[in-house]
């Protein structure tokens, strides 16, 4: 169905430059050159506002693809935050002891320390 509506736009343009120019063509061609300048000023005028709109919305669009990709990073930082809260509290014991989950990390992490040092040995 859009085809159909766009073709009887089309269609109807068609009709109404025969009609301009049926008219017109019965005048004198001064007339026919000053009506097609007139026109033509007119459509160059509509084509640079269309321009500028256009170059508008495209720095709209750019500003706001560059706002949803610092969200994007901020949410992956969230959510980054949110899983390293997730791991704190499964390791801390059932009473809430957060000194001796503190101490568990570090225990861990003198593990690693060694593993590596292994490793690069």
């Amino acid at each position: 169905m859009k085809r159909q509506g766009n073709s009887c736009r089309i269609e109807r343009k068609y009709l109404s430059l025969c009609r301009f120019w049926c008219t017109y063509m019965a005048d004198s061609p001064r007339n026919v050159i000053d009506s097609l300048h007139t026109h033509v000023t007119e459509l160059i005028t509509r084509h640079e506002a269309l321009r500028e709109r256009c170059e508008k919305l495209e720095s709209r669009l750019r500003e706001r693809n560059n706002t949803v990709e610092e969200l994007k990073k901020k949410l992956e930082g969230i959510e980054s935050k949110y899983r390293n809260l997730l791991m704190a509290q499964a390791v801390v014991s059932e009473k809430g002891d957060f000194s001796e989950a503190r101490s568990r990390f570090e225990k861990l992490v003198r593990e690693i320390d060694k593993c590596i040092s292994l490793l690069n040995d």
